[in-house]
């Protein structure tokens, strides 16, 4: 991610390649990470794609509080193993 320029940024389809990119991202840390890196880009920074792709992320960061203990423990409850405790 980091290896990308300006001249990158406009060609690629933003909205595809980051909304597809940023379903897995689902921390506090990868939210900053995002931030920073495409908050210095001028043609990302100010764009829809961006505001709605740290939206994604803070959603995807709020479920996964809300919900990674209820799965854990649902999914120990079904036979699967976990090899960390809920």
């Amino acid at each position: 991610m980091k290896n990308y320029n300006n001249t990158a940024y406009q060609q690629l389809p933003q909205n595809s390649i980051l909304n597809n990119a940023l379903t897995r991202l689902d921390n506090p840390d990868r939210l900053r990470q995002f931030i920073d890196f495409f908050g210095k880009q001028k043609k990302v920074a100010g764009s829809r794609t961006f505001l709605q792709a740290q939206e994604l992320i803070r959603a995807n960061v709020r479920w996964l509080e809300r919900n990674e203990r209820s799965v854990c423990l649902w999914l120990k409850a079904q036979g699967f193993s976990s090899t960390g405790s809920c």
